[in-house]
Protein backbone atom coordinates (compact mmCIF):
# COMPACT_ATOMS: atom_id res chain seq x y z
CA UNK A 1 0.00 0.00 0.00
CA UNK A 2 1.31 3.48 -0.82
CA UNK A 3 2.40 5.56 2.15
CA UNK A 4 1.06 9.06 1.66
CA UNK A 5 2.06 11.74 4.11
CA UNK A 6 -1.17 13.23 5.42
CA UNK A 7 -0.12 16.29 7.37
CA UNK A 8 -2.37 17.33 10.24
CA UNK A 9 -2.77 20.55 8.35
CA UNK A 10 -5.22 18.81 6.05
CA UNK A 11 -6.37 15.58 7.72
CA UNK A 12 -6.56 14.16 4.22
CA UNK A 13 -4.33 15.08 1.31
CA UNK A 14 -3.18 18.65 1.29
CA UNK A 15 -3.10 20.87 -1.70
CA UNK A 16 -0.27 23.31 -2.01
CA UNK A 17 -0.84 25.87 -4.69
CA UNK A 18 0.96 29.07 -5.36
CA UNK A 19 0.26 32.72 -5.96
CA UNK A 20 2.88 35.32 -6.76
CA UNK A 21 3.01 37.26 -3.51
CA UNK A 22 6.27 38.78 -4.72
CA UNK A 23 4.42 41.39 -6.76
CA UNK A 24 2.34 42.55 -3.78
CA UNK A 25 3.34 45.29 -1.35
CA UNK A 26 5.54 43.87 1.42
CA UNK A 27 3.24 45.23 4.10
CA UNK A 28 0.07 44.09 2.41
CA UNK A 29 -0.89 47.67 1.64
CA UNK A 30 -3.71 48.88 -0.52
CA UNK A 31 -3.88 50.16 -4.05
CA UNK A 32 -4.06 48.64 -7.49
CA UNK A 33 -1.60 45.79 -7.70
CA UNK A 34 -0.68 43.70 -10.72
CA UNK A 35 0.51 40.24 -9.67
CA UNK A 36 3.13 39.06 -12.18
CA UNK A 37 2.02 35.46 -12.42
CA UNK A 38 1.89 32.93 -15.24
CA UNK A 39 -1.44 34.40 -16.27
CA UNK A 40 -0.71 38.02 -15.31
CA UNK A 41 -3.73 37.91 -13.02
CA UNK A 42 -4.71 41.41 -11.93
CA UNK A 43 -5.56 41.87 -8.25
CA UNK A 44 -7.59 44.89 -7.26
CA UNK A 45 -7.82 46.14 -3.70
CA UNK A 46 -11.53 46.39 -3.00
CA UNK A 47 -13.55 46.55 0.24
CA UNK A 48 -14.47 43.12 1.57
CA UNK A 49 -18.06 42.02 0.97
CA UNK A 50 -20.55 42.46 3.79
CA UNK A 51 -21.24 38.86 4.64
CA UNK A 52 -23.30 39.64 7.70
CA UNK A 53 -23.50 36.92 10.36
CA UNK A 54 -23.89 33.54 8.66
CA UNK A 55 -26.43 31.36 10.49
CA UNK A 56 -23.84 28.56 10.54
CA UNK A 57 -21.57 30.46 12.95
CA UNK A 58 -22.70 29.32 16.41
CA UNK A 59 -21.31 29.14 19.92
CA UNK A 60 -18.94 26.33 20.79
CA UNK A 61 -20.65 23.40 22.54
CA UNK A 62 -19.79 21.95 25.94
CA UNK A 63 -17.05 19.42 25.13
CA UNK A 64 -17.93 17.44 28.27
CA UNK A 65 -21.40 16.63 26.94
CA UNK A 66 -21.72 13.08 25.64
CA UNK A 67 -22.63 11.98 22.14
CA UNK A 68 -21.53 15.14 20.33
CA UNK A 69 -19.89 15.04 16.91
CA UNK A 70 -16.26 14.01 17.09
CA UNK A 71 -16.53 12.00 20.29
CA UNK A 72 -15.59 8.32 20.40
CA UNK A 73 -18.39 5.84 19.87
CA UNK A 74 -19.10 2.19 19.21
CA UNK A 75 -22.81 2.29 18.44
CA UNK A 76 -25.13 4.68 16.59
CA UNK A 77 -27.23 5.02 19.74
CA UNK A 78 -24.28 6.59 21.58
CA UNK A 79 -24.36 9.64 19.30
CA UNK A 80 -26.81 12.52 19.41
CA UNK A 81 -26.86 12.40 15.60
CA UNK A 82 -27.68 8.69 15.64
CA UNK A 83 -24.64 7.94 13.44
CA UNK A 84 -21.36 6.40 14.56
CA UNK A 85 -18.92 6.51 11.64
CA UNK A 86 -15.39 5.15 12.02
CA UNK A 87 -15.77 5.09 15.83
CA UNK A 88 -16.54 8.81 15.88
CA UNK A 89 -19.94 10.42 16.22
CA UNK A 90 -20.98 12.04 12.95
CA UNK A 91 -22.68 15.43 12.87
CA UNK A 92 -26.29 16.13 12.04
CA UNK A 93 -25.47 19.74 11.09
CA UNK A 94 -22.19 21.30 9.97
CA UNK A 95 -21.40 24.58 11.73
CA UNK A 96 -18.44 26.80 12.58
CA UNK A 97 -17.84 29.06 15.58
CA UNK A 98 -17.00 32.75 15.05
CA UNK A 99 -13.34 33.37 14.11
CA UNK A 100 -10.64 33.56 16.78
CA UNK A 101 -7.96 35.99 15.58
CA UNK A 102 -4.29 36.21 16.56
CA UNK A 103 -2.54 39.45 15.63
CA UNK A 104 0.90 38.78 14.15
CA UNK A 105 2.14 42.27 13.25
CA UNK A 106 3.26 40.82 9.93
CA UNK A 107 1.59 40.01 6.63
CA UNK A 108 0.91 36.29 6.90
CA UNK A 109 1.11 34.63 3.48
CA UNK A 110 1.26 30.83 3.89
CA UNK A 111 0.30 28.58 6.79
CA UNK A 112 0.79 24.96 7.82
CA UNK A 113 -0.21 23.03 10.95
CA UNK A 114 1.72 20.69 13.22
CA UNK A 115 2.54 20.10 16.89
CA UNK A 116 5.94 21.76 16.77
CA UNK A 117 6.25 22.00 20.56
CA UNK A 118 5.28 18.36 21.18
CA UNK A 119 2.89 19.33 23.97
CA UNK A 120 -0.16 17.63 22.48
CA UNK A 121 -1.68 20.90 21.23
CA UNK A 122 -1.72 21.70 17.54
CA UNK A 123 0.45 24.66 16.53
CA UNK A 124 0.86 26.52 13.24
CA UNK A 125 3.66 28.04 11.22
CA UNK A 126 3.23 31.04 8.94
CA UNK A 127 5.46 32.85 6.46
CA UNK A 128 5.86 36.62 6.40
CA UNK A 129 5.21 38.15 3.01
CA UNK A 130 8.08 40.50 2.19
CA UNK A 131 9.73 39.71 5.51
CA UNK A 132 11.90 36.77 4.52
CA UNK A 133 11.05 34.68 7.57
CA UNK A 134 8.61 32.21 9.06
CA UNK A 135 7.05 32.26 12.52
CA UNK A 136 5.82 29.48 14.80
CA UNK A 137 2.47 30.00 16.55
CA UNK A 138 2.02 27.89 19.68
CA UNK A 139 -1.49 26.52 20.18
CA UNK A 140 -3.04 26.30 23.65
CA UNK A 141 -5.67 23.68 22.79
CA UNK A 142 -8.54 26.18 22.61
CA UNK A 143 -7.98 27.69 19.15
CA UNK A 144 -5.79 30.52 20.45
CA UNK A 145 -2.10 31.00 19.69
CA UNK A 146 0.90 32.50 21.44
CA UNK A 147 3.54 33.95 19.15
CA UNK A 148 6.64 31.74 19.10
CA UNK A 149 10.03 31.97 17.43
CA UNK A 150 10.88 33.61 14.11
CA UNK A 151 13.20 31.88 11.64
CA UNK A 152 14.99 34.05 9.03
CA UNK A 153 15.06 32.77 5.47
CA UNK A 154 17.79 34.96 4.04
CA UNK A 155 15.37 37.60 2.83
CA UNK A 156 13.63 35.11 0.55
CA UNK A 157 9.87 35.02 0.12
CA UNK A 158 8.09 31.74 0.82
CA UNK A 159 5.75 30.12 -1.71
CA UNK A 160 4.60 27.08 0.27
CA UNK A 161 5.16 25.45 3.68
CA UNK A 162 4.59 21.73 4.31
CA UNK A 163 4.82 20.19 7.80
CA UNK A 164 5.89 16.54 8.07
CA UNK A 165 8.15 14.26 10.10
CA UNK A 166 10.99 14.16 7.60
CA UNK A 167 13.60 12.52 9.85
CA UNK A 168 11.39 9.99 11.65
CA UNK A 169 12.01 11.29 15.19
CA UNK A 170 8.32 11.94 15.89
CA UNK A 171 8.63 15.73 15.74
CA UNK A 172 7.24 17.89 12.97
CA UNK A 173 9.68 19.32 10.46
CA UNK A 174 9.03 21.76 7.61
CA UNK A 175 9.81 21.97 3.91
CA UNK A 176 9.67 25.52 2.57
CA UNK A 177 9.64 26.62 -1.07
CA UNK A 178 11.84 29.68 -1.66
CA UNK A 179 10.96 30.91 -5.11
CA UNK A 180 13.74 33.38 -5.90
CA UNK A 181 16.44 31.10 -4.51
CA UNK A 182 15.14 28.14 -6.49
CA UNK A 183 15.26 25.88 -3.43
CA UNK A 184 13.21 23.72 -1.13
CA UNK A 185 14.60 24.47 2.33
CA UNK A 186 14.19 21.86 5.07
CA UNK A 187 14.00 22.70 8.77
CA UNK A 188 14.17 19.86 11.32
CA UNK A 189 11.96 20.32 14.36
CA UNK A 190 13.46 20.12 17.85
CA UNK A 191 10.19 19.37 19.64
CA UNK A 192 10.35 22.70 21.49
CA UNK A 193 8.82 24.95 18.87
CA UNK A 194 12.07 25.47 17.00
CA UNK A 195 14.25 24.00 14.25
CA UNK A 196 17.80 22.72 14.47
CA UNK A 197 18.83 24.05 11.09
CA UNK A 198 17.65 25.16 7.68
CA UNK A 199 19.14 23.22 4.76
CA UNK A 200 18.47 24.43 1.18
CA UNK A 201 18.13 21.96 -1.69
CA UNK A 202 18.29 23.42 -5.23
CA UNK A 203 15.35 22.24 -7.35
CA UNK A 204 15.18 24.55 -10.38
CA UNK A 205 13.99 27.89 -11.62
CA UNK A 206 10.89 29.35 -9.97
CA UNK A 207 9.60 26.52 -7.73
CA UNK A 208 6.03 27.01 -6.60
CA UNK A 209 4.79 24.17 -4.38
CA UNK A 210 5.99 21.08 -2.55
CA UNK A 211 4.39 17.86 -1.30
CA UNK A 212 5.72 15.07 0.94
CA UNK A 213 5.18 11.35 0.41
CA UNK A 214 7.06 8.05 0.16
CA UNK A 215 7.56 8.03 -3.60
CA UNK A 216 10.14 5.23 -3.76
CA UNK A 217 8.65 2.80 -1.25
CA UNK A 218 11.63 2.72 1.14
CA UNK A 219 9.63 3.88 4.16
CA UNK A 220 11.15 7.38 4.16
CA UNK A 221 9.35 10.55 3.17
CA UNK A 222 10.45 12.16 -0.09
CA UNK A 223 9.63 15.62 -1.47
CA UNK A 224 8.32 16.67 -4.88
CA UNK A 225 8.25 20.29 -6.02
CA UNK A 226 6.55 21.95 -8.98
CA UNK A 227 9.00 24.06 -10.99
CA UNK A 228 7.03 26.71 -12.88
CA UNK A 229 9.52 28.48 -15.15
CA UNK A 230 11.63 25.35 -15.48
CA UNK A 231 8.52 23.38 -16.58
CA UNK A 232 9.27 20.36 -14.46
CA UNK A 233 8.66 18.44 -11.27
CA UNK A 234 11.71 17.98 -9.04
CA UNK A 235 11.91 14.86 -6.83
CA UNK A 236 14.07 14.87 -3.69
CA UNK A 237 14.47 11.35 -2.33
CA UNK A 238 14.66 11.24 1.46
CA UNK A 239 17.28 9.32 3.40
CA UNK A 240 15.07 9.07 6.49
CA UNK A 241 17.30 11.31 8.60
CA UNK A 242 16.02 14.65 7.32
CA UNK A 243 18.51 14.88 4.47
CA UNK A 244 17.75 14.42 0.79
CA UNK A 245 19.49 13.37 -2.39
CA UNK A 246 20.09 15.78 -5.24
CA UNK A 247 16.90 16.73 -7.07
CA UNK A 248 15.90 14.70 -10.11
CA UNK A 249 13.90 16.68 -12.67
CA UNK A 250 10.92 15.36 -14.61
CA UNK A 251 10.30 17.62 -17.65
CA UNK A 252 6.74 18.71 -18.37
CA UNK A 253 5.13 20.37 -21.37
CA UNK A 254 3.42 22.94 -19.13
CA UNK A 255 4.31 25.37 -16.33
CA UNK A 256 3.07 23.68 -13.14
CA UNK A 257 2.02 25.52 -10.00
CA UNK A 258 0.14 23.35 -7.47
CA UNK A 259 1.25 19.77 -6.74
CA UNK A 260 -0.27 16.87 -4.77
CA UNK A 261 0.36 13.15 -4.29
CA UNK A 262 -2.16 10.30 -4.42
CA UNK A 263 -2.87 6.91 -5.94
CA UNK A 264 -4.98 7.71 -9.00
CA UNK A 265 -4.81 4.27 -10.61
CA UNK A 266 -5.20 2.20 -7.44
CA UNK A 267 -1.97 0.21 -7.89
CA UNK A 268 -0.69 0.97 -4.40
CA UNK A 269 2.07 3.29 -5.65
CA UNK A 270 2.08 7.01 -5.12
CA UNK A 271 1.47 9.21 -8.15
CA UNK A 272 1.84 12.97 -8.55
CA UNK A 273 -0.45 15.58 -10.05
CA UNK A 274 0.15 19.23 -10.90
CA UNK A 275 -1.97 22.03 -12.32
CA UNK A 276 -0.94 24.71 -14.81
CA UNK A 277 -2.97 27.94 -14.97
CA UNK A 278 -1.41 28.95 -18.27
CA UNK A 279 -2.63 25.85 -20.10
CA UNK A 280 -5.92 25.04 -18.28
CA UNK A 281 -4.70 21.52 -17.53
CA UNK A 282 -3.78 19.18 -14.74
CA UNK A 283 -0.93 16.74 -15.37
CA UNK A 284 -0.79 13.31 -13.72
CA UNK A 285 2.49 11.43 -13.31
CA UNK A 286 1.92 7.70 -12.57
CA UNK A 287 4.41 6.48 -9.99
CA UNK A 288 6.35 3.26 -10.46
CA UNK A 289 7.00 2.87 -6.73
CA UNK A 290 10.76 3.35 -7.02
CA UNK A 291 10.88 7.15 -7.22
CA UNK A 292 10.48 7.24 -10.99
CA UNK A 293 7.36 7.97 -13.02
CA UNK A 294 5.65 6.93 -16.22
CA UNK A 295 4.49 9.13 -19.08
CA UNK A 296 2.52 12.22 -18.14
CA UNK A 297 -1.25 12.24 -18.63
CA UNK A 298 -2.84 15.64 -19.22
CA UNK A 299 -6.48 16.39 -18.42
CA UNK A 300 -8.14 19.64 -19.51
CA UNK A 301 -10.00 21.32 -16.66
CA UNK A 302 -11.40 24.87 -16.24
CA UNK A 303 -9.77 28.22 -16.96
CA UNK A 304 -6.65 29.09 -14.94
CA UNK A 305 -6.32 26.21 -12.45
CA UNK A 306 -4.13 27.49 -9.62
CA UNK A 307 -4.45 24.81 -7.01
CA UNK A 308 -5.64 21.26 -6.42
CA UNK A 309 -6.36 18.73 -3.70
CA UNK A 310 -6.38 14.94 -3.70
CA UNK A 311 -8.89 12.64 -2.00
CA UNK A 312 -11.29 9.77 -2.63
CA UNK A 313 -14.58 11.61 -3.06
CA UNK A 314 -16.49 8.75 -4.69
CA UNK A 315 -15.42 5.96 -2.34
CA UNK A 316 -13.89 3.67 -4.98
CA UNK A 317 -10.52 3.40 -3.23
CA UNK A 318 -8.67 5.54 -5.78
CA UNK A 319 -7.56 9.12 -5.37
CA UNK A 320 -9.49 11.80 -7.22
CA UNK A 321 -8.56 15.45 -7.80
CA UNK A 322 -10.36 18.68 -7.00
CA UNK A 323 -8.94 21.50 -9.11
CA UNK A 324 -9.66 25.16 -8.37
CA UNK A 325 -10.22 27.01 -11.64
CA UNK A 326 -9.53 30.57 -10.57
CA UNK A 327 -10.78 32.55 -13.55
CA UNK A 328 -13.75 30.25 -14.18
CA UNK A 329 -15.00 30.48 -10.57
CA UNK A 330 -15.36 26.72 -10.53
CA UNK A 331 -13.91 23.48 -9.17
CA UNK A 332 -13.30 20.51 -11.48
CA UNK A 333 -13.48 16.99 -10.06
CA UNK A 334 -11.11 14.64 -11.90
CA UNK A 335 -12.05 11.04 -11.12
CA UNK A 336 -9.16 8.63 -10.71
CA UNK A 337 -8.80 5.46 -12.75
CA UNK A 338 -7.04 4.07 -15.78
CA UNK A 339 -8.39 6.99 -17.84
CA UNK A 340 -8.67 10.03 -15.53
CA UNK A 341 -11.27 12.55 -16.70
CA UNK A 342 -13.37 15.42 -15.39
CA UNK A 343 -16.48 13.85 -13.87
CA UNK A 344 -18.10 17.01 -12.48
CA UNK A 345 -17.72 20.79 -12.45
CA UNK A 346 -18.92 22.81 -9.48
CA UNK A 347 -19.79 26.38 -10.44
CA UNK A 348 -20.32 29.51 -8.33
CA UNK A 349 -17.14 29.07 -6.26
CA UNK A 350 -15.63 32.55 -5.97
CA UNK A 351 -12.06 32.84 -7.34
CA UNK A 352 -10.77 29.50 -6.04
CA UNK A 353 -7.05 29.79 -5.35
CA UNK A 354 -6.44 27.40 -2.43
CA UNK A 355 -8.11 24.00 -2.06
CA UNK A 356 -8.01 21.68 0.96
CA UNK A 357 -9.96 18.59 1.98
CA UNK A 358 -11.19 16.99 5.19
CA UNK A 359 -14.28 15.19 6.51
CA UNK A 360 -15.70 18.25 8.24
CA UNK A 361 -18.94 16.68 9.46
CA UNK A 362 -17.49 13.19 10.15
CA UNK A 363 -20.05 11.46 7.96
CA UNK A 364 -17.35 9.37 6.29
CA UNK A 365 -17.34 11.52 3.13
CA UNK A 366 -14.51 13.94 2.29
CA UNK A 367 -15.48 17.59 1.90
CA UNK A 368 -13.74 20.55 0.25
CA UNK A 369 -12.62 23.92 1.60
CA UNK A 370 -11.88 26.55 -1.05
CA UNK A 371 -10.52 30.05 -0.46
CA UNK A 372 -9.71 32.84 -2.87
CA UNK A 373 -7.00 35.43 -3.17
CA UNK A 374 -8.81 38.53 -4.34
CA UNK A 375 -8.48 40.41 -1.03
CA UNK A 376 -11.74 38.83 0.12
CA UNK A 377 -12.77 37.82 3.59
CA UNK A 378 -14.74 34.71 2.65
CA UNK A 379 -14.26 31.05 1.80
CA UNK A 380 -16.45 28.23 0.46
CA UNK A 381 -17.28 24.81 1.89
CA UNK A 382 -18.49 21.97 -0.32
CA UNK A 383 -19.85 19.03 1.68
CA UNK A 384 -19.30 15.73 -0.11
CA UNK A 385 -22.03 13.16 -0.73
CA UNK A 386 -19.58 10.25 -1.00
CA UNK A 387 -20.38 9.51 -4.66
CA UNK A 388 -18.23 12.18 -6.28
CA UNK A 389 -20.89 14.87 -6.01
CA UNK A 390 -21.20 17.73 -3.53
CA UNK A 391 -23.93 19.75 -1.88
CA UNK A 392 -24.46 23.38 -2.81
CA UNK A 393 -21.56 25.75 -2.02
CA UNK A 394 -21.78 27.51 1.35
CA UNK A 395 -19.87 30.69 2.09
CA UNK A 396 -18.35 31.67 5.43
CA UNK A 397 -16.34 34.64 6.73
CA UNK A 398 -12.64 34.04 7.42
CA UNK A 399 -12.40 36.72 10.08
CA UNK A 400 -9.55 38.39 8.21
CA UNK A 401 -8.76 39.71 4.78
CA UNK A 402 -6.34 39.15 1.91
CA UNK A 403 -4.76 35.92 0.70
CA UNK A 404 -6.54 33.65 3.19
CA UNK A 405 -4.59 30.44 2.69
CA UNK A 406 -6.31 27.61 4.56
CA UNK A 407 -4.93 24.93 6.87
CA UNK A 408 -7.00 22.21 8.51
CA UNK A 409 -6.41 20.64 11.92
CA UNK A 410 -7.97 19.96 15.32
CA UNK A 411 -6.98 23.05 17.30
CA UNK A 412 -9.16 22.38 20.36
CA UNK A 413 -8.79 18.61 20.63
CA UNK A 414 -12.45 17.69 20.25
CA UNK A 415 -11.94 15.30 17.32
CA UNK A 416 -13.43 17.66 14.73
CA UNK A 417 -11.32 19.28 11.98
CA UNK A 418 -11.11 23.05 12.41
CA UNK A 419 -9.97 25.67 9.89
CA UNK A 420 -7.20 28.28 10.11
CA UNK A 421 -6.51 31.09 7.65
CA UNK A 422 -3.44 33.26 7.13
CA UNK A 423 -4.70 36.75 6.34
CA UNK A 424 -2.27 38.87 4.34
CA UNK A 425 -3.94 42.27 4.64
CA UNK A 426 -5.12 42.14 8.25
CA UNK A 427 -1.77 40.76 9.55
CA UNK A 428 -3.35 37.94 11.50
CA UNK A 429 -4.33 34.30 11.60
CA UNK A 430 -7.94 33.35 12.23
CA UNK A 431 -9.19 29.99 13.53
CA UNK A 432 -12.76 28.82 13.02
CA UNK A 433 -13.56 25.95 15.36
CA UNK A 434 -15.78 23.22 14.02
CA UNK A 435 -18.90 23.06 16.22
CA UNK A 436 -20.91 20.60 14.14
CA UNK A 437 -23.42 18.61 16.17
Amino acid sequence: MARLHLPLATLAVAASGCFDFGALPADGGGGDVAAATVTDLAVRDAPPPDLGAPPDLVAAPDLAASGLAGQACGLDAECTSGRCVGQRCAASTFALAPPISTNLALSASFIAAGDFSADGHLDAIVSAHGGGKMRVLLGDGTGHFAVGQDFPLGGQDVRTIVAADLDGDGWKDVAVVLNDAGTVTVGLGDGNGGFTGLSPYPVGENPSSVVAGDLDGDGHLDLAASITIGQAVAVLRGHGDGTFAMAIGIPLAVKPVGIVAGDWDGDGKLDLATCAPGSDTTTLLPGKGDGTFGSAVEVTVGHSPWNLAAGDWDGDGRSDLAVGNHDANSVSIVRGGAMPAVSATIDNVASPTWVATADLDLDGNLDLIVSGFEQTSAFTVLLGNGDGTFRAPRQFATGGRGGSVVAVGDWNGDGLPDLAFSNLDTNDVSVLLNVSR
